[in-house]
């Protein structure tokens, strides 16, 4: 080869070294993996130059052969696309994509492990209705418990004010008519005790007519005592009698013990008798006597009660009082012959009780006339 050609050889090789060079330096530092950075970032000289000539380094293809340090890409051929980088994906179009595996079908549930699911869903909705029916109930058991509690005070409050209003309506009146809130209690205590009897003795059928009969004696009585004690005629009779025939005692206790003394002596007299005549036939003198000192007893309190003097509005309260304590009184008189087997045969089925019983005696006789040989 001559001079001139392997001048031209050697400029060829050059520029060909260049323009590598320049396709390497343009790619950027970290694209490829596991390739650093080139001479132009840390200062040093290519490597596919020369130091000072140019000239290719005819040992780095020999280097990378061997497995030696990485450097650039060897130069593409004149005309020819760049290599692919290195440990990059395949450049597009290079060969067909695999596409990926595609996972395996879940193994469908048995039989057996469908009914367990079944089962195991029908208990958790039942379990959540039971929770929910606990839940409602929960909150309507605590408003039926307020408003139960509410109720009961409500009631409660009514039944004082029932109780309230009657009992300060007679304290009043007692205070009012009579001077003493103590008639109010006596009378509204004989009024109650009175109409409680009246209503038994409604309840065992007595007679309207008797106990209306048996009030107006009572008022009768009460209207007399009214007068009699409320204008003083008591006191002013018990005063003229003693001044006739008690003139040694002292003039102030004189009515007291007339009337003490006239009270005891008749009302021992009656009791003597009556006691006499309601005890049996052997115990007469017994009863002679418990009567005397049952009637001396009542005489004498009874005599000195009247002998009192008293006001015009005591006198009336007196009266009250003994009307509401006498109607009773001779209303339940009758109950000592009362018919006590008539008041239990009112509760007593009398009637269904006959006609099952002649039921059954003619289904005996039917009995018998079907089946002449058969006795029950």
């Amino acid at each position: 080869m001559s001079e001139a050609e392997a001048t031209a050889a050697a400029e060829a090789a050059a520029e060909m070294a260049a323009a590598g060079s320049a396709e390497a330096a343009a790619i950027v530092p970290g694209d490829v993996p596991g390739q650093e950075a080139s001479g132009d970032a840390s200062g040093e000289e290519p490597a596919g130059e020369g130091p000072a000539t140019g000239t290719p380094a005819a040992s780095a293809p020999a280097d990378d052969r061997a497995g030696g340090s990485a450097g650039p890409p060897p130069p593409p051929p004149l005309g020819g696309a760049p290599p692919p980088p290195v440990d990059g994906p395949p450049p597009s179009g290079s060969g067909p994509e695999v596409p990926p595996t595609p996972p395996k079908p879940p193994k469908p549930p048995g039989v057996l492990d469908q009914l367990r699911r079944t089962i195991a869903s029908g208990r958790r909705l039942v379990d959540a209705h039971i929770a929910l029916a606990k839940a409602e109930l929960g909150v309507i058991l605590a408003d039926l418990k307020q408003v139960t509690a509410l109720a009961g005070i409500a009631l409660a409050l009514v039944l004082f004010v029932a109780l309230l209003v009657p009992i300060g309506i007679t304290l009043f009146l007692g205070e009012w008519l009579f001077g003493s809130m103590g008639w109010g209690v006596l009378h509204g205590t004989e009024f109650s005790i009175g109409l409680a009897v009246i209503l038994i003795l409604v309840a065992l059928e007595f007679s309207r007519s008797f106990l209306g009969t048996m009030l107006v004696v009572a008022l009768l009585a009460g209207v007399v005592t009214a007068v009699l004690l409320g204008s003083g005629a008591m006191n002013y009779a018990w005063t003229s009698l003693g001044d006739s025939i008690l003139t040694g005692v002292e003039p102030g206790i004189r009515p007291l013990v007339t009337a003490a003394l006239v009270t005891g002596i008749t009302f021992a007299a009656v009791g003597l008798i009556v006691g006499a005549r309601s005890a049996a036939p052997g115990g007469r003198g017994r009863g002679a006597i418990s009567g005397l000192a049952l009637g001396a007893l009542g005489g004498v309190a009874l005599g000195a009660f009247t002998a009192i003097s008293f006001s015009l509005q005591v006198g009336i309260a007196i009266g009250i009082a003994v009307t509401l304590a006498l109607w009773p009184i001779i209303s339940a008189i009758p109950l000592r012959n009362y018919d006590w087997e008539a008041f239990k045969a009112r509760f007593t089925p009398t009637t269904t009780m006959e006609t099952t019983q002649e039921t059954l005696e003619w289904l005996q006789r039917i009995q018998e006339r079907m089946l002449p040989g058969r006795r029950s």
